[in-house]
């Protein structure tokens, strides 16, 4: 058992990695854009391209990563650093709490399906989440304001659970499928050729 639980391990590896380097390289691309544009425009600090350079070091790693803990590891660097990367362009053009479910939600939730491990999509919306709070620190004006941005985020963080859930469950299953029809070949091979013989 804790060998097919290893080769699911390596076959999910095998599946996420491609994805998640080609994602995380188009957002350091969008983040490199979003920063380039808002600095020709409103002429922000260019010491925000920093957090493109820390994406694009953190998309390196992915590359050289070996497991699906490396994957969510570098994958959290990297995504806390194009929050904080739009959060701070939010900030610098005046419009903060605009941007802040957007960035947030559009971050947080199409990754969701790019874990191993539910619990590798939970911390890493939590963690884009707080990033996005420490650097906006948004006032929404009233309370009631804040307790629907605090709902519509516990629902973002369980949505992105769930997907990843369902696709780890179904990638499982396709593993199991594959594996057991690879033992039933093997175990009918000799009686196959014994009857030939």
């Amino acid at each position: 058992m804790h060998a097919s639980e290893q080769s699911l391990e390596q076959k999910s590896f095998a599946q996420l990695r491609p994805l998640k380097i080609s994602s995380e390289m188009l957002a350091v691309l969008a983040c490199t854009l979003v920063v380039a544009l808002a600095h020709a425009s409103q002429g922000i600090s260019l010491w925000l391209y920093g957090y493109c350079l820390v994406a694009g070091v953190a998309c390196l790693l992915t590359c050289k990563a070996r497991t699906t803990r490396h994957l969510w590891l570098t994958g959290m660097l990297h995504l806390c650093a194009c929050t904080a990367c739009l959060g701070s362009v939010a900030v610098a053009i005046g419009t903060p709490v605009f941007w802040f479910l957007p960035i947030g939600l559009v971050l947080s939730l199409p990754v969701s399906a790019m874990h191993a491990h539910p619990g590798h999509a939970l911390s890493t919306g939590a963690a884009i989440w707080a990033t996005l709070f420490a650097v906006v620190q948004p006032d929404f004006g009233r309370q009631l304001d804040l307790v629907l941005a605090l709902v519509l985020i516990t629902g973002s963080l369980l949505v992105a659970t769930l997907v990843c859930s369902t696709f780890s469950k179904t990638r499982k299953d396709v593993f199991d499928l594959q594996y057991q029809l690879h033992d039933h070949r093997g175990a009918t091979s000799p009686a196959v050729q014994g009857g030939e013989g």
